[in-house]
């Protein structure tokens, strides 16, 4: 935290103790003008504290520098279609992107007392792999189950994060029933994410920045290549990357897919401005 001046950090569960052990650390960063952080925070089974969930939030309304998602998995009560699980960090120190990716959640467990085993993975900003990452990282903080919270939801997931602690016998009774429809309500009611240009990192803004605006075919990217090149010159097949991340960026909704190898570049709030 020290040496980076963006940090990302998407993890399945969050508790206060796993926060207050990055709190002398997090507060100097915050403070610092250069920094920016962001949280995207499961609630998938309600298991995130209440508590580290309205701290981030307060933290976020006082900072502009700070921000806070949530992650809700479809039908994540019953675990029909499996939960939101990552445990990323990603630290970014301008040439250098630290990442590291394996077991350990933002809980005092996490970080500090279970055995967990993580990589870490330490890449020039400009490389293919850290393109990778952040790629990944967005896949999730722009999906359609990824949102803000608000005031409401908070207090709203306080309820029902009471109610499951005291009611673990009986979590199918009325009371948590009711709040279960009063949150999923009030989630599918939330905006989703839109992506702008300052999201996207590497490979992803670099293809954005070329794209015209309106109907494009996939072969207009190519006189790019040699250009692409000179950014990843490890890479020793443009073309396809080039395809991957049209792939990439139709997934963020930045474009659509019109017919075989013809998009179109959709309007965002960011180009009208």
């Amino acid at each position: 935290m020290a040496k980076s001046n963006d940090l990302r950090i998407a993890v399945a569960f969050a508790s206060t103790g796993g926060i207050s052990l990055l709190e002398q650390g997090l507060q100097d960063y915050i403070n610092r003008k250069d920094s920016y952080i962001e949280f995207v925070l499961g609630i998938d089974s309600y298991v995130t504290d209440s508590k580290a969930l309205q701290d981030l939030y307060q933290l976020s309304k006082a900072k502009p520098n700070v921000k806070l998602y949530c992650y809700r998995s479809s039908n994540s009560e019953s675990n029909s279609e499996g939960i939101y699980h990552p445990k990323l960090y990603i630290a970014n120190q301008s040439s250098i992107v630290t990442t590291i990716i394996g077991s350990s959640n933002l809980t005092e467990g996490g970080l500090k007392s279970n055995v967990e085993l993580n990589v870490l993975i330490e890449s020039k900003s400009d490389s293919g792999i850290a393109s990778a990452i952040y790629a990944l990282y967005y896949r999730m903080k722009f999906s359609n189950r990824c949102f803000e919270p608000d005031d409401e939801f908070l207090q709203l997931y306080d309820k029902i994060h009471s109610a499951k602690k005291d009611q673990e016998k009986i979590l199918r009774g009325e009371h948590f029933k009711k709040l279960s429809l009063k949150i999923a309500e009030k989630i599918s009611s939330m905006p989703p994410l839109s992506p702008t240009s300052k999201d996207l990192f590497g490979w992803q803004r670099l293809v954005l920045e070329k794209l015209p605006h309106g109907e494009f075919k996939t072969s207009d990217l190519y006189k790019f290549e040699e250009e692409f090149r000179r950014h990843y010159p490890r890479n020793r097949n443009i073309k396809p990357k080039i395809r991957q991340v049209l792939q990439q960026l139709r997934d963020l909704g930045l474009i659509k897919h019109l017919e075989k190898k013809t998009w179109i570049r959709e309007e965002t709030e960011e180009d009208k401005h």
